[in-house]
């Protein structure tokens, strides 16, 4: 195999750094290059950090236009006495991100938990108020989405708000309406936290398409590296990816 660079000159362009060539036939062109690359590294970050501001603003939106405490505690009240740590975490991601209380102190939310117990303690009998407090203290760092808000359809709406933004990889298939519309998705779903949970039918019914074809969808994302399988799901819970956004990957017989 020859070693020569496409130009013909020795030592061939370098890949990286920000010094252009000393070969005198093709060191202009290497230098305009690297401009070039330089811009559209700065292009796509500005980008990325306006879009991240939009989607806070979202999110921020989605929020602020929901519950009050009062109606928090009264939708999501158990039906059954089984039920109250599943309730009682939806109740938590409530006040957190619904409520907007995030950055709460825990006395201050507290008295929320109470009034949630007494409501409750017609269902769950016996359950202490120690053990609903405990529960409460240890779920609030899990707890990472909204109660009300699916993050499936505020990433879609960001996705669709954003048009072009994030670019999608100079690949083929990418630029196809579906396939850019899903790339998007997916990284908005991503970009507070880079895992995320998503199930091929979930993925297809925001997409308005058969959930084969969002599964292949995902099949291809993940053989082009641009998400990774964390864990896989079984019916009802959904695979967990992670956004890595790199390069291909092997094929290891998945």
């Amino acid at each position: 195999m020859s070693t020569e660079s496409k130009s013909g000159c020795w030592p061939p362009p370098r890949s990286g750094g920000g010094h252009a060539t000393e070969c005198t036939e093709c060191g202009e062109d290497r230098a305009t290059e690297l401009r070039s690359g330089r811009r559209r590294t700065e292009d796509t970050r500005s980008s990325v950090s306006s879009v991240r501001s939009v989607s806070s603003v979202l999110s921020a939106h989605c929020v602020n236009s929901v519950h009050s405490v009062h109606s928090v505690v009264r939708e999501t009240m158990p039906e059954k006495p089984e039920e109250w740590r599943r309730s009682l975490f939806r109740f938590t991601r409530a006040l957190k991100f619904d409520c907007g209380l995030e950055g709460s102190l825990l006395e201050d939310l507290r008295p929320h938990v109470e009034r949630w117990y007494n409501d409750a303690r017609a269902v769950i009998g016996d359950v202490a108020f120690f053990e609903v407090w405990a529960e409460v203290i240890t779920s609030w760092k899990r707890a990472k989405h909204p109660a009300f808000h699916d993050p499936l359809d505020t990433a879609l709406a960001t996705a669709k708000e954003q048009g072009d933004k994030p670019p999608v990889p100079e690949r083929a298939g990418y630029h196809e309406p579906i396939v850019a519309l899903a790339y998007r998705l997916l990284f908005w779903l991503a970009l507070d936290n880079r895992d995320f949970f998503i199930s091929c039918r979930a993925l297809a019914k925001r997409l308005g398409v058969e959930h084969t074809r969002a599964w292949r969808l995902l099949k291809m994302f993940e053989a082009d590296g641009i998400i990774e399988c964390v864990k896989r799901g079984r019916r009802p819970k959904a695979t967990r990816y992670r956004w890595i956004g790199g390069g291909p990957v092997p094929w290891s017989g998945w």
